[in-house]
C-alpha cells in the first residue's frame, strides 16, 4: 500500500532556495513591469503637456501675426 518504486518521485519535491529564488524573481519582475508601465505613462503625458503648451504657443503666435495683418491693412487702407 505504501510501496512507491524508486524511479517515480515526489510530484512537488521544491527545495526552499528554489522556491525563494523563483518567488523573488516573479516579485522583482512585477515591480519593473509596474515601474516601466508608470514611466511610460508619465512620459506620454509629459509629452501631452508639451504639445498642449506647444499648441497654445502657436495660436498665441497667430493671433499675434493676425492682428499685425490687420493692423497693417488699416494704416495702409485709411
Amino acid at each position: 500500500m505504501f510501496y512507491r518504486p524508486k524511479h517515480m518521485k515526489k510530484k512537488y519535491n521544491l527545495p526552499f532556495d528554489k522556491f525563494h529564488a523563483v518567488m523573488n524573481f516573479i516579485i522583482e519582475e512585477t515591480v519593473w513591469y509596474i515601474t516601466w508601465w508608470f514611466e511610460l505613462i508619465g512620459k506620454f503625458f509629459q509629452k501631452l503637456y508639451q504639445f498642449g503648451e506647444w499648441i497654445l504657443e502657436s495660436t498665441a503666435k497667430l493671433i499675434d501675426l493676425n492682428d499685425r495683418f490687420w493692423d497693417w491693412f488699416e494704416d495702409q487702407f485709411k
